[in-house]
């Protein structure tokens, strides 16, 4: 048995594992999460593929686009592992290479573009993903080429690509621009990469004599501990002014000068801040909602199998927990009470939720 020690704290309901991940702080333009009019086994996605959030489309130019189990990880609040976009090698092993999905993606009224997507290779996929980029609609430039040839067949929160476009200042407010993701090095028929939650993030685009609407870091979320809260905006010089009971701030509020700490149970706490400076209109407000479910503490898995109910309670095992097993099938993981054996958990980790290493 391995004697590896697991001991980050986590939150469990009866096999399942619960996690968070923080938002950018940014606006969602357009969301694809690939879990609407999913195909049937080894049949290909109907073209176009409509985006969930925004009115992006998606075409592709592969031979064979599958959809397979899919993932949380870079979803909006509330995303179930659905489907995917699945792309392989071909029928002639690599009859895909060098073909790609293509996304409309307006900033009309937006700038500080980033694009974001999980993905996964299985060991003959395809080994490289080129982002192109169009502001014109007709050319097409390379951005940036990604080397995913060391990434495994699990959704990991480690194995997902962010393209930042900031810097870029045609992108922004750009009803023509539009995204190829290229893929390329595919060794067999059956080789695939999986994408899903593909993202495309941005700021509100104000007026030059209005303030930039503040940041907030992370923008809300589910979280089980203390949760620390950046605020920022991109006007130099400028004061925010917050609340955190859901009021509209105002002048008379707190100002913001250093990250304050949020804590609540069975509750939620709703940041709200707008910044100001002279000379300048006011910014927008922002807001953002951080929840904190009820939590039951535990000191072992044995109390755990004692009083777990399928009920929806978070518990949190307090204990030191030692990790018995681990295989790719699933990404599953095995904890143990004791070293030499005791009371057992087996999580399914499919979606790659708990990537602290462990080893």
């Amino acid at each position: 048995m391995k004697k590896n020690t697991f001991l980050k704290t986590f939150a469990l309901t009866t096999g399942l594992l619960f996690f968070t991940l923080s938002g950018s702080g940014q606006t969602t333009i357009h969301y694809f999460n690939f879990n609407d009019d999913v195909p049937e086994s080894n049949t290909n996605w109907d073209q176009p593929i409509a985006a969930q959030i925004g009115d992006g489309e998606i075409t592709y130019t592969f031979t064979q686009a599958y959809s397979f189990a899919g993932t949380t990880i870079n979803g909006e609040p509330g995303e179930v592992s659905g489907g995917s976009f699945a792309p392989r090698g071909g029928p002639n092993d690599e009859e895909n290479n060098g073909r790609h999905l293509e996304i409309s993606l307006s900033t009309s009224g937006f700038e500080n573009i980033i694009l974001s997507y999980p993905t996964r290779r299985t060991s003959t996929g395809f080994t490289s993903q080129e982002i192109q980029y169009t502001i014109d609609g007709i050319t097409w430039q390379t951005k940036e080429t990604f080397d995913i040839s060391d990434y495994g067949n699990n959704w990991l929160q480690g194995q997902v690509i962010e393209v930042d476009f900031s810097t870029i200042s045609a992108v922004n407010d750009n009803p023509d621009f539009a995204v190829r993701i290229v893929l390329d090095g595919a060794t067999a028929t059956a080789g695939n990469n999986r994408i899903d939650n593909l993202k495309l993030t941005g700021s509100e685009k104000v007026p030059e004599d209005q303030v930039a609407t503040p940041t907030i870091s992370p923008n809300g979320g589910t979280f089980y501990s203390v949760v620390e809260v950046t605020l920022s905006t991109a006007t130099p010089g400028a004061t925010i002014y917050y609340t955190t009971d859901g009021t509209e701030p105002t002048t008379g509020d707190a100002v913001y000068d250093d990250p304050f700490i949020l804590d609540g149970d069975d509750e939620t706490i709703t940041v709200k801040a707008f910044a100001v400076m002279a000379e300048m209109d006011d910014s927008n407000v922002a807001s953002a909602d951080f929840e904190f479910p009820s939590i039951t503490e535990v000191a072992s898995i044995a109390e755990l199998q004692d009083i777990a109910a399928l009920d929806g309670t978070v518990y949190r095992i307090t204990g030191e927990v030692f990790m018995s097993y681990r295989n790719d099938s699933r990404n599953q993981k095995y904890f143990q009470d004791a070293v030499d054996g005791g009371a057992g958990i087996k999580i399914d980790d499919d979606p790659g939720h708990l990537d602290t290493p462990l080893d």
